[in-house]
């Protein structure tokens, strides 16, 4: 009797090329998905459209209504760039937190709010709306190309 062997196929080790392979970037994605696009900006604004006749809360006045930066709109940008955060409010340098503080990119969006809308609150207030969809479809794209299994 011959005997017979059995051959063992090697393990299949996850190259980049394999993990890039099982990636989404085919075209069309929100045609296939046009249902979680619709969804998810009308769940933003559903959650959030009680707040447009709101005024301005907590440290609106220090990087919105009270600051000179902001108040100059596109063309206090390079003083936004150039300062730390609350010198538009404080008039100068203040040290209330060690090594100050320097977020000039929501600054920036509120000063370019500032010459487009001028201080009609209910019009940014929707703009943040809209930007909180937009993120919610964004964040809906990267996990759908991280997690979405291929075959």
């Amino acid at each position: 009797m011959a005997k017979t062997t059995i051959k063992k196929k090697p393990a299949k080790s996850k190259s980049k090329s394999q993990f890039a392979s099982n990636l989404d970037f085919t075209p069309g994605f929100w045609e296939r998905h046009w249902k979680e696009a619709l969804i998810i900006p009308i769940l933003a604004f559903a959650l959030y459209w009680m707040c447009l006749p709101y005024g301005y809360v907590l440290d609106d006045q220090i990087v919105i209504t009270g600051n000179d930066y902001t108040k100059k709109g596109i063309s206090g940008i390079w003083e936004i760039l150039s300062t730390e955060s609350f010198s538009g409010y404080f008039h100068g340098q203040q040290d209330l937190v060690a090594g100050a503080r320097y977020r000039p990119l929501s600054i920036i969006s509120f000063a370019v709010e500032q010459s487009i809308f001028g201080d009609n609150r209910i019009e940014r207030h929707f703009i943040n709306i809209l930007l909180y969809g937009l993120i919610g479809l964004l964040i809906f794209r990267v996990l759908s190309i991280l997690f979405l299994k291929r075959d």
